[in-house]
């Protein structure tokens, strides 16, 4: 799978779920953990492309 993320963007929880192909649990179990942080711009959530790449590095280690 290429994923083509910038590690110093940030994307929308929307354009994560497309882009990665995860379900909304995956990504708020990634958030609970702590390896991803959320910032709120109104009423969307957005995640940062390093954080997203290094979690998504970890998940395919496991």
């Amino acid at each position: 799978m290429i994923i083509k993320l910038d590690k110093d963007s940030y994307y929308s929880q929307q354009e994560l779920l497309k882009q990665l192909s995860i379900g909304y649990e995956t990504l708020r179990n990634l958030e609970i953990k702590g390896e991803l942080s959320a910032r709120k711009l109104g009423k969307t959530l957005y995640y940062q492309g390093a954080d997203v790449l290094n979690s998504w590095e970890r998940m395919l280690k496991r």
